[in-house]
């Protein structure tokens, strides 16, 4: 009985596993597809840029393969290094003028530090947006510490910033790939994370995604390390206890940072691990409270204001992304007709019944369509939006130009076929384990699947898919493995 329940269980995750691999291998199609359906780039060149590519990525794997660990390691560190020093090069010479809500933020902390007061003062922003409190608080102590030093460069101050956000986002992600697998396999996803070009584009602008980052990774770091201790629970439940800190963090900074521990939830209910979830939830949970008692404190020094009734409810979003006129991206008249009720529940009550009207309208068909569109929009356009917020600029510099000027085409092209190869390769290890049992990718399969359903009825926009690029990194090593074995297998011969 036991062993059909199991196999049962088996027959389910494969079914999961095969409709992922569909699901991507189709957005990988549309990721290819899109030039031609929006004409961002010329899509002859985005293939051609990604056959190069692939040829680079064949060489690294072969090239690993033959070398020591101790050279492996010292390719890592100097590729971080590297990556480190562009971005700085990057930030120093393309100080970004913020655009849209980021320029809230700047225009607020550039008040309270010059003014010297710590309460925010624009409360029909913050009012209303709520969730930009949380990374406008961070960034107000870091353009402050900015200040202690004499720098009142404060655009340079919050580029420099988020290049130390990608630093520890790298190192993190460093972490999180040893825990899973060897050094081999590490080194190989390393670099292609870290010639991830999204990443260079977005250097200097400091704001929730590249902000959470590290800080996603490094509680991914502690519950993998927390799940791998087994000898002393009272260690295990610590380091839980850790991680519900950092988690606290992340999710305060950037909602969505949540999706990957739920889905470790998730996979220990799953596959029973009733110890290692009851020490999860403990843990974590006193972590997670201990962070909000404390960022209460933090909160009430910089808020006092009350906004029940002014901040956005959730229905908002589910109802912009459910507006056809934009494809569910944002769309102002859908802010003006919330902000229109005073009280909150007078906002959650309008607010759902345009999203339910305008989701009866479409009808069954019409709302898979909708669907589809919604997620080749998070997942499939490579340049993840990122000219809206980087195309203003204090100076125009030739590192401008390349990167979001009149020189920027190639790396347009890199970018939407870095973007195509990421989801192929994704694609290719989900079919790996299919055939070879990777236990701990479970959760990751379970993350990527939560998040798809997740983008069907949230607010659609490419940047969305940015701050999940570890995670989708970790996803190809099942496919790395399999290709380096085979590499391996060739040298042998």
């Amino acid at each position: 009985m036991i062993r059909i329940k199991r196999n049962g269980k088996e027959i389910f995750e494969k079914i999961v596993i095969s409709a992922l691999c569909i699901i991507v291998a189709i957005l990988c199609i549309g990721s290819f597809a899109e030039p031609w359906i929006w004409g961002g780039c010329d899509g002859r060149h985005v293939l051609i840029v990604a056959c190069f590519f692939c040829a680079f990525f064949g060489g690294i794997v072969f090239l690993f393969g033959k070398l020591s660990d101790k050279m492996l390691r010292i390719i890592i560190l100097s590729g971080i290094l590297a990556t480190f020093c562009i971005q700085i090069y990057i930030v120093f010479h393309m100080k970004l003028i913020p655009k849209v809500d980021l320029s809230h933020i700047y225009d607020q902390n550039i008040v309270m530090v010059t003014q010297k007061i710590v309460k925010f003062t624009d409360k029909e922003y913050f009012g209303f947006n709520t969730n930009n409190i949380p990374i406008a608080i961070i960034i107000y102590w870091v353009f402050r510490f900015a200040n202690s030093l004499g720098c009142t460069d404060y655009r340079l101050a919050g580029g420099i910033f988020n290049v130390f956000m990608l630093l520890f986002f790298y190192c993190f992600s460093y972490g999180v790939l040893r825990k899973l697998t060897s050094i081999r396999i590490t080194a190989v996803l390393m670099i292609f994370l870290l010639v991830n070009p999204m990443l260079y584009a977005y250097a200097g602008y400091y704001y929730t995604d590249t902000v959470s980052m590290p800080f996603t990774m490094l509680g991914v770091l502690l519950v993998l390390k927390a799940w791998k201790t087994e000898k002393r629970i009272f260690l295990k439940v610590l380091i839980y206890f850790t991680a519900g800190l950092i988690i606290g963090l992340a999710v305060k900074i950037r909602v969505t940072s949540i999706f990957i521990f739920l889905a470790f939830v998730v996979f220990l209910l799953w596959r029973q691990y009733r110890k290692d979830f009851l020490c999860f939830i403990g843990g974590v949970c006193m972590g997670y409270l201990l962070f909000a008692f404390m960022w209460s404190f933090l909160y009430d020094y910089h808020i006092d204001f009350d906004t029940r009734d002014t901040a956005i409810p959730v229905e908002h979003f589910l109802m912009m992304g459910s507006n056809s006129e934009t494809n569910g991206k944002y769309l102002y008249s859908d802010v003006e007709f919330t902000q229109s009720f005073k009280t909150h529940e007078e906002k959650v009550v309008n607010d759902r019944s345009v999203w339910l009207k305008r989701i009866i309208e479409k009808g069954v068909v019409g709302n898979l369509l909708f669907a589809a569109k919604k997620e080749v929009i998070v997942w499939c356009m490579g340049e993840k939006g990122y000219i809206q917020y980087t195309e203003n600029v204090e100076e125009d510099t030739l590192c401008s130009q390349w990167i979001s000027g009149s020189k920027s085409y190639p790396l347009r092209c890199y970018m939407q076929a870095y973007n195509g190869i990421m989801l192929l390769f994704i694609a290719l290890g989900l079919i790996y384990m299919l055939q070879k049992e990777y236990s701990y990718m479970l959760i990751f399969v379970i993350f990527l699947m939560g998040a798809l359903i997740f983008y069907i009825f949230w607010e659609a926009h490419p940047r969305q898919s940015l701050s999940y690029a570890g995670i989708m990194t970790v996803m190809i090593v099942p496919f790395v493995e399999k290709s380096m074995q085979s590499s391996l297998r060739c040298g042998i011969k």
